[in-house]
């Protein structure tokens, strides 16, 4: 991954005080979010759109992974590339990107016989999978964590905001666990 984190502020921020983000018009809707410009720069591309992109395309599902969560989690990829033309898009795909992570739970436990009442909530799925082996030992406590993350994205307070670094770890984190999950 080619991405530099910068700590230099924009010069024309245009944010609203009140907001913490910029507020979007008809002549900046489309632009590279301020925030953005300065913080995603690519050691191999000027453009900013290149080199955010092939950032985000790292992240895959594998062919194992069942087609209902593969959608979700393309969706969320493509609120996540978004999100380099709003800022608060990156947060609300970190959110989202928990509840695919609920989903590809859900679907693990329905392929080994699960029944829907027994796995509706998100804890109960972990815990039916993880008592059945569905869960490599490695990665039970990745997946308490993430149902912990469920329960405090639902119940959001205010805004939330995530650097581009967090973001990326957190998707790279997910990934590999939704991968391992259908890896058995």
């Amino acid at each position: 991954m080619n991405i530099r984190l910068s700590t230099e502020a924009p010069d024309n921020m245009n944010t609203d005080r009140k907001l913490g983000f910029r507020t979007l018009e008809p002549n900046n809707w489309l632009d590279i979010d301020p925030l953005m410009r300065t913080t995603v720069l690519s050691t191999t591309h000027t453009d900013h759109h290149k080199a955010w992109f092939d950032a985000v395309n790292e992240f895959r599902l594998d062919e194992k992974v069942p087609p209902e969560v593969v959608r979700l989690f393309e969706a969320t990829r493509g609120m996540l590339l978004y999100g380099l033309f709003f800022y608060p898009i990156l947060a609300l795909s970190a959110d989202q990107f928990i509840r695919v992570a609920e989903t590809a739970a859900r679907a693990k436990c329905l392929s080994l016989g699960a029944e829907l009442k027994q796995v509706k909530n998100f804890s109960n799925a972990v815990e039916w999978l993880i008592k059945r082996n569905g869960i490599v030992t490695e990665d039970h406590r990745s997946w308490r964590v993430v149902v912990a993350l469920r329960n405090d994205v639902s119940h959001l307070i205010d805004q939330r905001a995530y650097s581009v670094g967090m973001l990326f770890q957190q998707f790279d984190w997910l990934t590999t666990v939704i991968n391992r999950l259908f890896d058995k």
